[in-house]
């Protein structure tokens, strides 16, 4: 299978699946956050309010692409 896709285009589709990645895990520990808050509010307990991710930074999602480049490119 070849790929007519430029090296630009390949970096910007390793950066969007880094996004994509990054994106996922935050909406992950934010849902797990605040259902656990709903789940003690619902027993009745008055918890704190969870602190909550940090959306991913432009930095991270580079940081995580770059990771996934070198996978891919080593080849092991």
């Amino acid at each position: 299978m070849s790929s007519n896709k430029t090296p630009f285009e390949l970096r910007f589709d390793i950066f969007n699946e880094a996004k994509s990645v990054l994106c996922e895990q935050y909406y992950s520990e934010r849902e797990d956050a605040l259902s656990r808050h709903q789940i003690e509010t619902d027993a009745g307990n008055k918890p704190e309010f969870p602190e909550l991710p940090s959306y991913p930074s432009f930095s991270e999602i580079r940081d995580m692409a770059q990771r996934i480049n070198k996978f891919v490119s080593d080849g092991k």
